[in-house]
């Protein structure tokens, strides 16, 4: 189930290449909107993930490319980063179901 960050909880990627804002998010995926040209499928990068106040690292290999939008099929967390990631899931699609 993937959520599109709502203004209230803004998320960021950032990459060796530079800073995206977060299209949607999952459990599994990522997609960002880039700036530029993005890497070529199946190249793997890691960076960090800004979600609302916290901040996560997160790996993975590109998924696809569309236009200047990537996702990302993420690598597995450790447990903290994923019960993060998890906590920011919840809240968004809860801010989703009240709007």
């Amino acid at each position: 189930y993937r959520v599109e960050p709502p203004p209230a909880l803004a998320a960021t990627g950032r990459f060796d290449f530079g800073s995206a804002p977060i299209a949607d998010i999952s459990r599994t995926h990522v997609t960002v909107h880039l700036p530029h040209d993005p890497p070529a499928q199946g190249t793997w990068l890691s960076g960090v993930a800004h979600l609302a106040s916290t901040e996560i690292p997160i790996s993975g290999r590109v998924h696809r490319v569309a236009g200047h939008k990537m996702t990302l099929e993420l690598d597995l967390m450790i447990d903290e980063f994923a019960a993060t990631l998890e906590g920011y899931l919840t809240r968004a699609q809860l801010l989703d179901l009240l709007c």
